[in-house]
């Protein structure tokens, strides 16, 4: 996962420490007040509540209306990447951001019940209950647009007309492949550490980078007996984020040009094209988020493999 910038995660833990505070200091005026310690009237008692309860409504709010947004504009290929936006924070402080929230409505909603019980308040009964009323409403909206995502994300796909695919560079698929200065050959140890020799005759060259849909791209190439059967594109990023817009801007453009995928797994998109396939694919290591595209000549059927 993405690394957040050190300022955004301090700012989360500060306000979780605030949020904290409020709550038990709030805990405490209450028990004042119900031991005839203060004479407050219970709006300042119940003030230190306020800031837990509207920061956890806030941004469940942002919660919906991203995820909302990013359902309506989203095809169902887009999902895995729309995902990412629809959390808005990362799992676990989401979590327990919503718990902090949650656990005050109901603290409070229980000792509103027994007040009014014990005559102390005399507030409407839909008032107490709208404080359990409103997490639960929260819960249901945000369980309701998991479930769209998920009825999008798998419906089934139609059958399509395969579509050629499409060149990168100035290279394509089945093209004869002259070495030239501009392509270097893999070493020996990224032969043995990245891409083993499969084929009798096949060669891998570092090419130069090129420009696809607006940004460069590192190439590398692969050939057997100087024919071109394998052409991949990688773009590597430091920000999740940015390596994410990248991949739907790839996936949109992929779409458009091959139509949909024929299949879909964990970050990866394949497309049968009538010379071979194309598959878009994400990665992630330590810090580091990459972007990769395939296209692979399904004349690999034809070639013999090394023994």
């Amino acid at each position: 996962m993405l690394h957040e910038p050190k300022t955004r995660g301090a700012a989360y833990n500060l306000g979780c420490t605030i949020g904290c505070a409020t709550f038990l200091i709030g805990v405490i005026f209450v028990a004042l007040k119900l031991t005839g310690v203060i004479d407050w009237h219970w709006a300042w008692v119940l003030l230190p509540f306020g800031p837990p309860a509207l920061a956890t409504i806030g941004v469940s709010l942002v919660f919906i209306v991203k995820g909302t947004v990013g359902l309506l504009q989203s095809s169902p290929e887009e999902l895995d990447y729309v995902q990412d936006e629809f959390k808005g924070l990362s799992r676990q402080k989401s979590y327990a951001l919503a718990q902090l929230g949650m656990g005050t409505s109901y603290f409070l909603g229980f000792l509103f019940i027994v007040l009014k019980l014990t005559g102390a308040i005399d507030w409407s009964w839909w008032v107490l209950l709208a404080l359990y009323l409103g997490p639960i409403s929260l819960m249901a909206i945000a369980a309701l647009l998991v479930g769209m995502v998920a009825l999008r994300r798998y419906q089934p796909s139609k059958k399509q007309e395969l579509r050629p695919s499409f060149a990168v560079g100035g290279y394509s698929l089945n093209m004869k492949l002259t070495p030239s200065p501009s392509l270097r050959e893999f070493s020996r140890e990224e032969y043995e550490a990245l891409a083993p020799i499969e084929f009798v005759g096949q060669k891998i060259y570092h090419g130069p980078p090129v420009e696809f849909l607006g940004r460069p791209w590192d190439l590398a190439l692969g050939a057997v007996k100087g024919k071109l059967f394998k052409i991949a594109l990688t773009v590597m990023f430091e920000k999740k984020d940015e390596a994410n817009q990248v991949a739907k801007k790839t996936l949109r453009f992929l779409n458009d040009k091959l139509g949909s995928p024929e299949r879909q797994g964990t970050r990866m998109f394949v497309w049968d094209t009538t010379d071979g396939n194309v598959i878009l694919q994400t990665v992630e290591a330590i810090q580091v988020f990459g972007v990769n595209v395939f296209l692979t000549s399904q004349a690999v059927r034809e070639f013999q493999h090394v023994k």
